[in-house]
Formats: C-alpha cells, structure tokens, sequence
C-alpha cells in the first residue's frame, strides 16, 4: 500500500489533482513487486502524452502476455451533446504460468 500510495501521490501531483483521484492497477505478475522507482521516474513523460489521440499506445502499454489491444468506444447523444465512452481491457494471462503444468 505505501508504494500505491507513493505511485498516486506522484500521478495526481503531475496531473494537477487530488491522489484520491488515481487508481493504481498493475500489469505484472501477481505477487511481484512492482518496480516503484522505475514507475515514478517515467510517470513524467506518461502523463505528459495523455491525449485522445494516444489510445491505441495506452491500450499497447497495458499488454503483457496480451496478443492484441482490446478497446472500444461508443457515442452517443444526450441533451443535444455528443458524449463519448471509450474503454480498454487487459487479457487474462497475468499469473506467470509455470510450464510445462505439473
């Protein structure tokens, strides 16, 4: 939890907002720790390329064992206002299978 926090701290200091705001999410392996240093130090240029346009890199940058980004977007109209959700996923292969299986 200190090292979520630390990780939330640093985004919503970047992105001019309350840490409450930021959800931390890791693409490892479960039970590693995730590199916090390494993460805060490229938290910079990260939030500094958030942009609509950036999606499909954003999507690439969640894949692990992932064969293909997974993204959608919808629009749709409410009160005469074009209102867009876009959303991106992550495969399922986060645990670090042992191979061959026993």
């Amino acid at each position: 939890m200190p090292d979520a926090r630390e990780m939330a701290r640093r985004a919503g200091e970047l992105l001019n907002i309350t840490e409450d705001y930021v959800l931390v999410a890791s693409t490892g392996v479960i039970g590693v720790p995730l590199p916090v240093e390494k993460i805060t130090s490229a938290t910079p240029a990260a939030t500094a390329s958030l942009s609509k346009e950036n999606h499909a890199a954003a999507s690439q940058a969640i894949m692990t064992t992932d064969l293909v980004p997974k993204e959608y977007a919808v629009q749709l109209i409410i009160k005469d206002q074009i209102i867009t959700i876009g959303g991106m996923a992550k495969g399922s292969g986060m645990i670090h299978p042992i191979w061959p299986p026993c």
